[in-house]
């Protein structure tokens, strides 16, 4: 394990897609681990990404808590927040008004 210092998206994108499993204490790179397909354990009292929770790539961890990685061992990454072509699909609707 290797505890860095913080660092640009972009840069953490690239970290991130290498990495074993994330933990973290905010709130988009939960998200982003569920795009990047790496289970994340987030040091969290509750989550704005409640989806990541119910998919089973995200557990949230008091620091108190025993961390329990093999529970996420098994999760769906599939995407819920979109496919990423909401502006084609909103232009094609206008087009047609």
């Amino acid at each position: 394990m290797q505890i860095i210092e913080p660092m640009g998206w972009i840069e953490l994108m690239g970290i991130g897609r290498n990495a074993r499993f994330i933990i973290t204490d905010s709130g988009g790179l939960q998200k982003e681990a569920l795009w990047l397909k790496k289970h994340c354990l987030t040091i969290r009292e509750q989550t704005e990404w409640v989806e990541t929770i119910q998919q089973h790539v995200n557990q949230l961890v008091k620091v108190e808590d025993n961390i329990s990685i093999p529970a996420l061992r098994k999760g769906d990454f599939s995407n819920p927040y979109g496919d990423g072509d909401a502006s084609e699909k909103i232009t094609d609707i206008i087009k047609t008004i």
